[in-house]
C-alpha cells in the first residue's frame, strides 16, 4: 500500500471495527504525518509519540510527550471504533505497568475534596501555589485547579462543600475563566506512577541493583524526581504497546519497521557498551541491563495482524490503482484542468489547503480557470471541495472515485508549519480595559484582590 493512500484507507477500516486500531510505521516523522492525514477523514484519531530521551539518559521526557501516551494508551484498551498511529520506537519500547485510567468529574457530582487532592496527586501532579505549567495543581479552599498535560487549558474544579458546583476552563496567564464544562477526564501527568506496586519493585531492587541504591530509595518512598523514567526497564515487565491493545493492528511496510526494530535494540546495546566505564565497580555488565526497547514481535498477534507492503510482493497479490493528480503543480489551468478531467471520469476531487485563507485564495483562482470548488469545513466522498484542513500525502483512487491533493500538488510546494500540538496562545490583556470596579481579580504576585481603578 502506498503512503498516499494509508490515512485514507486507516479511517475506513476504523469505521467497520468494533476495537481500536493501531497502525505502525517505521519513523517517528512518518506517524505524526500520517496521524494529521488520518484526522483529515475522522476525528477519532490519536498519536502514540515515542520518548524524545534516549536509553540511559537521567531526564524526564516532556510532560506532554508521557500524557499523549498514556491518553493514547487508554484509548487501545476500550472499545468501539478508533485509530492510534505510532512508530516503531513507541511501539517497541516498554510500557509501565501503572495505571493509564483518567479521573473523570461531573458537574453535580458528590466527591470527598481530600480524595481527589489525593488521587491527582498519585497521578503525578505536582502541587503549587498556582496551577500555571502542565502537571501542576494548585488547592485554594474548595478550588481546585489542575493542568493536564494533554489539554490545551488548565482545569478549574470548584466545590460547594463535597459537590463539584462548576468546572470551568481558565487561561493560565491571567487565572480567568473561560468555558465552563460539563465534564472533564484528567488523564495521569506521567507515564511512571508511584503507586504501591512500584514502590515495591524499588524496595526489592536495593539489594539487587546498587547501582543505584539512591534513587531506588527515593521511589520506595514514593519521591518523584527527574529522569525516574529512565529506570523504568528494571521497574516494569517485558511489555510493549503490543500486548495492551486488543484491536486489529496494521504494519505498513513490514520490512522497513523490522529492521528499525532491529536498530534500536542495537542503539541501546552499543549505548550500554560506551557508558559501561561510567558506571562504577557495582555496575553490572553492559549486556546483562534490561533493555527499554523490546522485539517488534508480531508473531504473538498474528490473529489480528495486517501486514501492508509498500510494493506488491508478486504478479498474484492484490491491488488498487493509485494516482497523483496529473497536473503541473503552481499552474492553475493546468490543476483545474485536472480536476475537471477526473470529474468528467466520476472521480470527486478534494483539495486540502494549509489554513482557511489559503482555501479561498485557490478556490477563487481555481474558479476564474474553469473549475468552481466550494470551500467546506467537513467534506464526504462524493463531494468537490476546497478544505482548510491539510494533507501530507495527496491521492487519487480512482476505484472508489475520490481523491484528496494537498499544498503540494497544487502549489508545488509546501510551506513549513509547525504542528499546533497542545500549545496555548498567549492572551494579552488590554491595559484592564476590561475590568471594572469591584471585579475580583488574580495578581500576578499578590494573589487575589479586588480591582479598585486606575
Amino acid at each position: 500500500m502506498p503512503p498516499s493512500a494509508r490515512a485514507f484507507v486507516l479511517a475506513a477500516m476504523a469505521r467497520r471495527a468494533d476495537h481500536p486500531l493501531l497502525a505502525i510505521v517505521a519513523g517517528e516523522r512518518e506517524a505524526e504525518e500520517l496521524a494529521d492525514d488520518v484526522a483529515l477523514f475522522t476525528t477519532d484519531v490519536i498519536h502514540l509519540p515515542a520518548w524524545e530521551t534516549l536509553p540511559f539518559e537521567h531526564v524526564s521526557p516532556n510532560v506532554v510527550t508521557m500524557a499523549e501516551r498514556v491518553e493514547a494508551r487508554y484509548r487501545l484498551t476500550g472499545e468501539g471504533s478508533f485509530v492510534v498511529v505510532a512508530s516503531v520506537r513507541a511501539v517497541t519500547q516498554r510500557v509501565s505497568p501503572t495505571t493509564t485510567e483518567p479521573l473523570r468529574f461531573d458537574q453535580g457530582a458528590i466527591y470527598d475534596l481530600d480524595t481527589v487532592i489525593s488521587d491527582l496527586t498519585s497521578a503525578g501532579y505536582t502541587r503549587t501555589d498556582r496551577a500555571e505549567a502542565r502537571g501542576d495543581m494548585a488547592v485554594r479552599g474548595g478550588i481546585i485547579d489542575v493542568y493536564p498535560p494533554n489539554a490545551d487549558l488548565p482545569i478549574r474544579l470548584d466545590f460547594w462543600g463535597d459537590t463539584l458546583d462548576e468546572i470551568k476552563a481558565y487561561l493560565p496567564s491571567t487565572q480567568r475563566s473561560t468555558d465552563q464544562l460539563d465534564s472533564v477526564e484528567v488523564f495521569p501527568a506521567r507515564e511512571l506512577v508511584l503507586d504501591a506496586s512500584i514502590r515495591a519493585k524499588a524496595g526489592e531492587l536495593r539489594a539487587g541493583a546498587p547501582l543505584a541504591v539512591d534513587r531506588w530509595d527515593r521511589i520506595a518512598e514514593g519521591i518523584s524526581f527527574q529522569g525516574m523514567e529512565s529506570w523504568l526497564p528494571w521497574l516494569a515487565p517485558p511489555r510493549t504497546v503490543l500486548d495492551e491493545s486488543n484491536g486489529p493492528i496494521i504494519v505498513f511496510d513490514p520490512a522497513r519497521c523490522q529492521e528499525r526494530a532491529g536498530d534500536l535494540i542495537t542503539e541501546e546495546t552499543d549505548l550500554a557498551t560506551a557508558l559501561a566505564s561510567t558506571w562504577g565497580a557495582e555496575a553490572s555488565d553492559p549486556g546483562s541491563h534490561p533493555p527499554l526497547y523490546l522485539p517488534l514481535d508480531l508473531e504473538t498477534v498474528s490473529d489480528r495482524l495486517i501486514e501492508a507492503p509498500a510494493h506488491a510482493a508478486g504478479p498474484g497479490d492484490d491491488g488498487y490503482e493509485i494516482r497523483t493528480l496529473d497536473a503541473v503543480a503552481g499552474d492553475p489551468e493546468s490543476v483545474a484542468r485536472a480536476v475537471n478531467r477526473w470529474k468528467t471520469r466520476s472521480v470527486d476531487i478534494v483539495i486540502a489547503m494549509d489554513g482557511i485563507s489559503a482555501a479561498h485564495r485557490v478556490a477563487a483562482i481555481l474558479s476564474e480557470h474553469g473549475a468552481d470548488l466550494p470551500v467546506l469545513d467537513t467534506v464526504e466522498p462524493g463531494t468537490l471541495a476546497v478544505t482548510s484542513i491539510g494533507i501530507h500525502n495527496g491521492f487519487v483512487f480512482p476505484a472508489l472515485g475520490f481523491g484528496v491533493v494537498g499544498e503540494r500538488e497544487v502549489a508545488g510546494r509546501r510551506r513549513a508549519h509547525r504542528s499546533a500540538g497542545r500549545g496555548t496562545k498567549r492572551q494579552v490583556v488590554d491595559a484592564y480595559r476590561d475590568l471594572n470596579p469591584g471585579d475580583f481579580i488574580v495578581h500576578h504576585h499578590h494573589g487575589i484582590g479586588r480591582f479598585a481603578g486606575l
